[in-house]
């Protein structure tokens, strides 16, 4: 069932996304790229929690990942207790992105706790094992932090891998043991996709944020 949200809702995802994701939930958010609402959301979800409570690991495909970082800061007063980033290499980035992992590496090392590079956006186990890196990492900090992933964005990758694989690899992703706990939201660009395409990776969320005139979710 699809609930549409307060109109007064302009930049960020609804009063109750607190009450309306739950801990372990895996989470679409439908948004064009380019709009303010995205990054917006993107820190909402990120946020559901303390900061200083809050690990974060994010999956960097469009953003470089002081790029990423910095709109974190835009937003955010605090760090989280943990960050790290898993930053994959393509074509959509921009050639200041292309760049920065040999020019900022210091500076990169330096406000995250750690990052993994994974060469080719179709080498989708090579991702999986990184991400999965560092939730291990993370596992036992388990009963007191609450742990978020982010993945920007899954139209990135579809740039490169087709539809179906991509759909395995998140259903394998969210349904292994190790995730049980990790919330996780995926960025999903609707205006470049066709309906089919949206509706097969909706299938496999248990809430869908998309951005219309207001935000609509359905769980």
């Amino acid at each position: 069932m699809t609930a549409r949200c307060d109109d007064r809702v302009t930049r960020t995802l609804p009063a109750t996304v607190a009450d309306s994701t739950a801990s372990g939930d895996d989470v679409l958010v439908c948004c064009p790229s380019v709009a303010d609402e995205e990054s917006s959301a993107c820190v909402d979800l990120s946020t559901l929690g303390p900061p200083e409570r809050t690990n974060v690991v994010a999956v960097t495909t469009t953003d470089a990942p002081l790029e990423w970082r910095a709109i974190w800061d835009r937003h955010v007063e605090r760090a989280p207790a943990r960050m790290a980033v898993v930053s994959v290499e393509t074509d959509t980035r921009s050639p200041q992105s292309g760049v920065e992992p040999v020019r900022n590496e210091r500076v990169t090392q330096a406000r995250f706790g750690r990052v993994e590079t994974v060469s080719s956006p179709t080498d989708l186990t090579e991702l999986g094992l990184r991400i999965t890196e560092v939730l291990s990492e993370w596992r036992d900090d388990a009963n007191d932090r609450r742990t978020v992933l982010c993945f920007h964005s899954l139209t990135a990758l579809l740039q490169s891998v087709p539809v179906e694989r991509l759909f395995k690899f998140v259903h394998v992703l969210a349904n292994l043991p190790l995730t049980e706990d990790v919330t996780a939201h995926y960025h999903l660009d609707p205006t470049v996709h066709d309906e089919v395409t949206v509706r097969t990776l909706a299938e496999l969320f248990d809430v869908v944020y998309e951005r219309g005139e207001t935000w609509e979710v359905s769980r």
